[in-house]
């Protein structure tokens, strides 16, 4: 009875950890937009994650980047950065060349 219990548990994490990450995946892939990297800075009032603030045509934002692995460290500021609907790709585009970031969870 005690191992029944214990992997209903596990089984109860682990479906919560797997629909949490499905959710955070369809939230990420409705976001898009064209813009430049205006700063890169660790933000204290975010427990110093590491963001990026971007300018598009009609806005200013702020964008963390610790789950697009290898983004902080390529991009500098005045980089375009390009998110397209419907996918979980980041596009950062300097000196003529583009290379592509995943979104990984």
């Amino acid at each position: 009875m005690k191992n029944i219990y214990t992997y209903s548990i596990i089984f109860f994490i682990d479906y919560f950890g797997i629909s949490c990450q499905r959710s955070s995946e369809n939230s990420i892939k409705q976001i898009h937009y064209r813009g430049i990297i205006q700063e890169k800075f660790e933000d204290p009032s975010n427990h110093m994650l590491r963001t990026f603030k971007i300018k598009t045509e009609k806005s200013i934002f702020e964008n963390t980047t610790q789950e697009i692995e290898g983004i902080w460290e390529y991009s500098n500021e005045g980089d375009s950065i390009i998110k397209e609907k419907g996918v979980l790709v980041y596009i950062v585009k300097k000196n003529n060349k583009e290379r592509r970031f995943l979104y990984k969870y």
